[in-house]
């Protein structure tokens, strides 16, 4: 099988496309792309396209009960106006939607998808231009110019991507027909319930329409005949010479058709409607006006007559002014209580700001610390070689001195020899086992192999950090010439994955090549990636060799794993025992253990960032792969991003995440290997429908397909697929569930106490083993920040 490294980036913060056709979408993913973008384009590891919605190999369909009912307004072609859909249009909920593009035209047809947030679209031009750059450079000749919905209503602004419809059809300089619709309905919903409703709707409002226009010529007609108006001059059917005739009606119009004039009849009406409206909207107003103004008048008419005496004034209440007063006082009062309980939170962040202040300089000050003392032991190390170096030289020269008599004896004694005598002697000197370090090597095969696995160790290639001014290179013929590039793995929207080898040397790589303008805007994503894979080295994470950069295009050698990912796994076996799920669960989270040891969150976890390397025993490990959307977390993050089947739902709800986004997404890929579909999953794909679950937390265990699974397997599932992030398992919790100790063989677990006694010290171990992880990386973080200091 192809292998398989990384995937190329795509996507932004609030805008996902990808591009694929309608019959080529990938399995049991309702994707969204990932942008930070993204969520961005979701691709596999290595950037292979995959559809948005796909033809759900995993989707027990006739077991899934129960669905929300939606709203539908029935769809007509022309213009849509402002309350053509809802009437407060303007007071849509700020919710991210997924709608998907089908770029109408020849079959197949192509279709995107397009992550929504309302928060981060700028104009409707711009979000015009960005789907027409979507379909990539096949269309640049026809961009989309007009959006429709699937029920022929044209788009207008952005206001109508947030109503009922998710499926819009992008059309350019071509004219779209019901027989377009009919096709693309029947493509998209094949064989589905809401592709009849959609169908019945259209011909029902094509029937309105028709009869619409029947009754209004007929009557159009009989207004004519009843006039009497002819092709005489006075308007009679008399013909000049005074005889009658049969009635001819009006001549046509030159250029318009008959067609058109129920059409005019109509918007005549429509007139008429608006004309009647503004006339009752002016007679409201005027009403509004006078009866203002003699409010007014009275109001005068008033103070006047009480300035005249005519009018006694109210007496003043002596009540009124006691309670003003000590409403201004309650007021005075809550002011300065407000301004101290201010002063005072004030002063606490103060004090919680230096004491972090000192915290972190008593680190700095300890790393540096660490750090001399790193080097002073160094240094005596380096000395005590140095002089054991210079004794054992020393030794070796008084031993020669001895030995230098014994040898000149030797020579002598040899000189006086006959050729036969020594040559007989050089045979026995070879014979002689002389050295038995020497011989033991000779006759031991262990030692051999040991020698040899010893110098592979050696000549393997080791990762290089280099900043980025280092990384630069004058062309593509600095990497032609050490590399040879050979079959393209896999591409995305702004890079391709080829396998290379190494002309000096025997390895084989991965090589990741970016192309940079297409990149523009998102370079900060690949920084982020280098940066963050040159730091990691986990046997459970795809390394990161070197890099390389032109004035066009960056480069990256990476790790080539040979076995695909664990998408097309999971495609050509449906499902997986327990052993392997639980091997394969341990794997991920030793992985995830290392980077949320670090404060680093992934994102972007799903089956086809997940590579698979099938050892000599048949078993299967994997490596996690594509750190596009990975980061740092130092404070909540409030970027909408990830693939919508194993997003978290504090992601959708935007009330901030951090690193326990990963380990609900182990919780899905778990469930999926166990029985082969996703646990959230909407039966008409309705992506609205899917995110209610997902922020619900509403799945079950469906007969017959869990019916012999451990309760062990579901207890692991149950403690991570928690809505309340703060209840749910970590990477610690999850490596220590007895699920995970015991391999997934829970045919014989052992007792109770012993079972807790594993959990308890593996826990310890793995705190210890993150505290330790954590230290050290900080440490290296502060000598890069010094190093770097020293060089500037």
């Amino acid at each position: 099988m192809a292998g398989k490294s990384a995937s190329a980036h795509s996507g932004s913060l609030s805008v996902m496309a990808v591009q694929a056709p309608l019959h080529h979408a990938r399995p049991h993913n309702h994707e969204f792309g990932e942008t930070e973008s993204n969520f961005g384009a979701t691709q596999g590891a290595y950037g292979r396209t995959r559809g948005m919605y796909g033809s759900n190999a995993f989707h027990p369909g006739r077991f899934f009960h129960g669905t929300q009912p939606h709203r539908r307004w029935a769809g007509t072609f022309g213009h849509a106006n402002k309350n053509t859909y809802l009437p407060n249009a303007d007071n849509i909920p700020l919710k991210p939607k997924v709608v998907t593009i089908v770029r109408n035209g020849h079959k197949p047809r192509n279709n995107v998808k397009i992550l929504l947030n309302r928060r981060s679209v700028q104009s409707f031009e711009q979000l015009m231009a960005d789907i027409s750059e979507a379909f990539g450079p096949k269309y640049k000749n026809n961009k989309v110019k007009k959006l429709f919905s699937i029920r022929g209503r044209e788009v207008q602004g952005i206001s109508d991507f947030f109503r009922d419809d998710d499926v819009f059809i992008g059309v350019g300089g071509e004219s779209l027909t019901e027989t377009d619709i009919v096709d693309i309905v029947e493509e998209l919903y094949p064989d589905s319930s809401m592709a009849k409703s959609i169908l019945r709707e259209l011909e029902r409002n094509k029937r309105k329409r028709h009869n619409l226009a029947k009754q209004t010529q007929a009557d159009h007609d009989a207004d004519k005949r009843d006039s009497g108006f002819g092709e005489g001059s006075d308007g009679s059917n008399r013909e000049q010479d005074g005889e009658y005739v049969i009635y001819k009606g009006r001549p046509q119009e030159k250029g318009k058709r008959r067609n058109d004039y129920p059409k005019e009849y109509e918007l005549a009406g429509k007139l008429e409607q608006e004309k009647d409206k503004a006339v009752h909207d002016e007679r409201e107003r005027t009403k509004k006006r006078q009866q203002k103004m003699m409010e007014t008048e009275r109001r005068a008419l008033d103070e006047e007559r009480r300035k005249r005496g005519l009018v006694p004034n109210k007496p003043e209440d002596p009540f009124k002014r006691i309670k003003e007063q000590k409403e201004k006082e309650k007021e005075e009062a809550r002011k300065k209580k407000e301004e101290e309980r201010l002063k005072k939170l004030e002063e606490e962040e103060k004090e919680k700001q230096k004491k972090e202040q000192e915290a972190r300089e008593r680190a700095i000050q300890a790393a540096r610390d660490r750090q001399a003392a790193a080097e002073k032991a160094e240094r005596v190390k380096a000395e005590k070689e140095k002089a054991e170096r210079e004794k054992m030289e020393k030794e070796k020269a008084e031993k020669e001195d001895k030995e230098k008599p014994d040898k000149d004896s030797k020579e002598a004694a040899n000189k006086d020899k006959t050729p036969r005598d020594q040559k007989a002697d050089a045979v026995t000197k070879e014979k002689s086992p002389r050295d038995p370090k020497a011989t033991k090597e000779k006759t031991d095969p262990a030692l051999k192999d040991k020698e040899k696995a010893e110098k592979k160790r050696k000549s393997k290639s080791k990762i290089v950090r280099k900043s980025k001014l280092e990384r630069q290179v004058s062309g593509d013929e600095h990497i032609t010439n050490k590399y040879d590039l050979g079959r393209t793995l896999g591409d995305g929207n702004f890079a391709i994955v080829r396998q290379s080898k190494l002309k000096a040397g025997s390895g084989e790589y991965a090589m990741k090549v970016i192309d940079k303008p297409k990149l523009r805007g998102k370079e900060h994503m690949v920084e982020n990636e280098i940066e963050i894979m040159k730091d990691c080295h986990h046997h459970n994470i795809v390394k990161l060799y070197e890099e390389y950069e032109t004035s066009d295009k960056i480069y990256l050698v990476m790790e080539l794993v040979k076995g695909g990912d664990l998408f097309d796994a999971i495609t050509q076996s449906v499902k997986f025992g327990e052993v392997d799920s639980a091997r394969m669960v341990k794997d991920l989270c030793n992985a995830l253990f290392y980077l949320h040891s670090r404060s680093i969150v992934h994102r972007d976890l799903k089956p086809e960032n997940l590579l698979v390397h099938r050892n000599k025993d048949g078993s299967i490990s994997l490596k996690l792969a594509d750190f596009g959307l990975a980061m740092e977390v130092k404070e909540p993050i409030f970027t909408v991003c990830g693939t919508p089947t194993y997003v978290a739902p504090e992601i959708l709800s935007e009330i901030g995440y951090g690193l326990e986004v990963d380990m609900w997404a182990v919780g899905v890929i778990t469930y999926i290997l166990l029985c082969g579909f996703p646990p959230f999953r909407s039966p008409d794909r309705n992506q609205t429908e899917l995110f209610e679950f997902i922020k619900a937390g509403e799945y079950e265990f469906l007969s017959p397909y869990w019916d012999n699974i451990s309760p062990y397997a579901k207890d692991l599932i149950e403690h991570l697929l928690v809505v309340d992030k703060k209840k749910r398992y970590t990477a610690i919790e999850t490596l220590s569930h007895p699920w995970i100790l015991l391999n997934g063989d829970m045919s014989r677990p052992p007792e109770s106490s012993k079972l807790d006694e594993m959990r308890k010290n593996t826990r310890k171990e793995l705190e210890l083993q993150a505290k330790q992880s954590y230290d050290s990386y900080q440490k290296l973080k502060e000598k890069r920040k010094l190093e770097q200091q020293a060089a500037s």
